[in-house]
């Protein structure tokens, strides 16, 4: 199984593209120029310098340099890139390159062992990749599939109402196959077809034919 060096603190929410080395005009009066921007569905999320933008890089995130030529190939990064943002990349923004980012003696052993080849997994797939065993100096903290037991027991969930206390979240197991993201969502729609999610939006209006919400809904202010 592929093991890479891990940085805490990863962004949760990465980029759909980031543009950088750029001389950009913003129209806004409060900042009116940039130099790289950020785009999450469809909307400027962060705007200013590489130093800004460079936390928003993901696995997936279209990078473009305005610096090099648009040619295919050159408008996202490189696997080897990709991984090396997110551990020597993310040390050196933090100040902590010198403890953190690589797996060599000296370091802090913050590694993760994957379920599938970052760099062999068809690029499609690659949301679908989880971790099976998360260590963080050294001291394992999550560990599922074949490695389940050798991680802590997770702290109860708080608070009690909380859907994930009673239909699990995305730490419940790696043996469906699905991806945290998707497994999110499976938590909120059983959530929402539950017969006491149904009587609430019965009795406050919100229930339709077919019993369908009309808007997220959170049990815990019922």
């Amino acid at each position: 199984m592929p093991v890479a060096g891990i940085r805490a603190g990863a962004p949760a929410r990465p980029a759909d593209l980031v543009l950088r080395n750029a001389r950009i005009f913003t129209g806004d009066p409060r900042q009116p120029a940039a130099t790289a921007l950020a785009v999450r569905n469809g909307a400027v999320a962060v705007i200013g310098g590489g130093r800004e933008v460079a936390p928003l890089v993901g696995l997936q995130t279209r990078v473009i340099d305005a610096l090099v030529p648009l040619r295919s190939g050159h408008s996202r990064l490189e696997r080897t890139e990709t991984l090396a943002s997110h551990t020597v990349g993310g040390a050196r923004l933090t100040g902590e390159q010198d403890v953190k980012g690589i797996l060599s003696p000296g370091y802090y052993a913050d590694f993760a062992v994957l379920s599938d080849d970052f760099f062999e997994i068809p690029e499609e797939r690659i949301p679908e990749i989880a971790a099976l065993l998360t260590a963080v100096g050294g001291r394992v903290v999550h560990a599922v599939g074949f490695f389940e037991g050798l991680a802590p027991a997770a702290p109860l969930v708080q608070p009690d109402c909380s859907p994930i206390a009673h239909f699990g979240g995305c730490q419940a197991g790696h043996a469906s196959g699905r991806s945290g993201p998707r497994q999110a969502e499976g938590i909120r729609d059983t959530a929402a077809e539950s017969a006491e999610h149904l009587r609430w939006r019965q009795r406050t209006g919100r229930a339709t034919d077919g019993h369908r919400p009309l808007d997220t809904f959170d049990p815990c202010f019922s």
